[in-house]
């Protein structure tokens, strides 16, 4: 975990250039881009893709992914190749099955991996990485690459909000 880390850490000094007065003009010039187009047209072969992108707040690309009454939250940061794939437990129907519930799940992660992109664990997401102040309210992994918010979008609360 600790090689992630600092792997993690690097990208995000060249991001922001600093930790204590950090840049963010990157964000917008970012999300003008659209990086990540191609995976997305993609996706939307599969999927009802819906983008949440709050620039004022996010540092990454964000969709809800949705399949009958599946849905997922998928976010790609702007800092580096990293995902965040939450898949949200409510579900009204019997429609699918866990099988195939996985086999969705199994074509959003393919095309992730296949682009080079990490999706990372809740467990490094919420490591601390020691820089908190002015600009971030809490230091953990998910804030510096996906969004400065109060609250880690995996909490039952949170993710009813997000997605």
């Amino acid at each position: 975990m600790k090689n992630i880390l600092t792997e993690i850490k690097n990208d995000c000094l060249n991001a922001y250039g600093s930790f204590k007065n950090p840049d963010f003009s990157f964000v917008e010039k970012t999300y003008k881009k659209k990086l990540y187009s191609e995976i997305i047209k993609e996706l939307n072969q599969h999927f009802k893709m819906e983008e949440n992108t709050d620039i004022n707040d996010d540092v990454c690309f964000s969709y809800s992914i949705t399949k009958g009454d599946l849905t997922w939250l998928m976010q790609i940061s702007m800092i580096g190749k990293y995902a965040l794939l939450i898949n949200s437990k409510e579900k009204t129907t019997e429609e699918y099955s866990p099988e195939t519930e996985k086999e969705y799940e199994k074509i959003i992660k393919n095309l992730l991996n296949k682009n080079g992109i990490k999706i990372l664990e809740k467990k490094i997401l919420e490591q601390d990485l020691g820089y908190t102040g002015d600009f971030w309210e809490m230091g953990n992994v998910y804030n510096f690459l996906f969004s400065d918010t109060d609250f880690l979008p995996w909490g039952d609360q949170s993710l009813q909000n997000s997605i």
